[in-house]
């Protein structure tokens, strides 16, 4: 018997003329799976100041927040947790299309609802915006009360009103059909495909019948802790959730994003004021996702200048206005 050495290269070539060329390239593959790519890094700042990401006071300013090896992705944090139209949701939102093996092309699509229009909307007010959107090229939908309860002036009794009883308004979407909208089969409108929740609030049963009378939904939308396990839901644990582009929700239905909220003049529904560049601002942050969407509403009374400047930024960040059934 004799004893020695062979360099790597012989030792290589011996393998390979030896029927290992097979279980080299099973091997060479394995390795490749676990290689970790960075996703994404988080940085850690105090104010705009970078500061060292771990309490001792010292370390690196920058840490790995997702990161891929084969088949596995992991996150530093759930994105989940904290829903904002400018935080890291958005980001886990359009890593999500690599998690499912999706190719869907890039886009920037926006959308506005015109948002309240029932019995006591002045007709005027729909002309003007109508007539700003149509000169713009820009479809729109209509969010339509059909029927409105509400107390008299000095609060001493109740009333009701219908479409039915203000033809005036009727007839001003009725001249608007090629303008573009979604609106109500009362007073003969057309027949309502799209539903909307009032202010965005729903049980489990509402949602889940939504889905079978209606195409979808053009909301936000409340989701319970309970629901993935099949457990009774409990009210005092909905939590909202808002899209960066249309999908297919666990109630059944399909649900057309509103993700940049509504233009104020003062603080409504627990919100600050908010302006047309505010709105402008998240439409920015939505561009992350490769399917990006800007979707907004807008009331009627207010001034056509704030949505004459919010139509226009949103225009300037390359977003084209498409009706809300065309949203990817």
């Amino acid at each position: 018997m004799t004893s020695g050495t062979a360099n790597v290269g012989e030792a290589l070539q011996m393998f390979l003329q030896g029927g290992g060329r097979v279980l080299l390239m099973i091997a060479m593959a394995l390795f490749l799976a676990y290689i970790i790519f960075f996703l994404a890094t988080s940085r850690c700042t105090q104010g705009k100041k970078a500061v060292p990401c771990t309490s001792s006071g010292t370390g690196p300013t920058e840490v790995p927040w997702a990161v891929r090896s084969g088949n596995l992705t992991y996150l530093a944090e759930v994105p989940l947790d904290y829903i904002d139209s400018n935080d890291v949701y958005l980001i886990y939102s359009d890593l999500f299309y690599d998690l499912v093996g999706s190719d869907a092309p890039a886009v920037k699509q926006a959308a506005v609802r015109l948002e309240d229009v029932g019995p006591e909307s002045d007709p005027k007010d729909l002309r003007r915006v109508a007539d700003y959107l149509a000169s713009e090229n820009v479809p729109f939908q209509v969010a339509v009360i059909p029927i409105q309860i509400g107390q008299n002036k000095d609060g001493s009794d109740w009333y009701g009103l219908s479409l039915t009883d203000r033809p005036e308004v009727v007839d001003e979407w009725k001249d608007r059909l090629d303008a573009g909208r979604s609106v109500m089969e009362d007073a003969g409108l057309g027949e309502p495909t799209i539903f909307e929740t009032p202010h965005y609030g729903g049980s489990v049963n509402s949602y889940v019948a939504m889905a079978q009378e209606y195409n979808a939904r053009y909301e936000q939308g409340d989701y319970y802790a309970s629901i993935l396990m099949g457990q009774p839901s409990e009210a005092g644990k909905s939590y909202s959730q808002q899209f960066p582009y249309t999908v297919h929700d666990i109630y059944g239905g399909t649900v057309y994003p509103e993700n940049l909220g509504n233009i104020t003049e003062g603080e409504q529904n627990n919100h600050a004021i908010r302006e047309p560049k505010f709105l402008i601002s998240r439409a920015k942050a939505n561009l992350t996702a490769r399917e990006s969407t800007a979707s907004f509403f807008f009331h009627p009374y207010l001034d056509l200048n704030y949505l004459k400047q919010t139509v226009h930024g949103i225009k300037e960040l390359g977003y084209e206005f498409a009706p809300v059934t065309e949203l990817k």
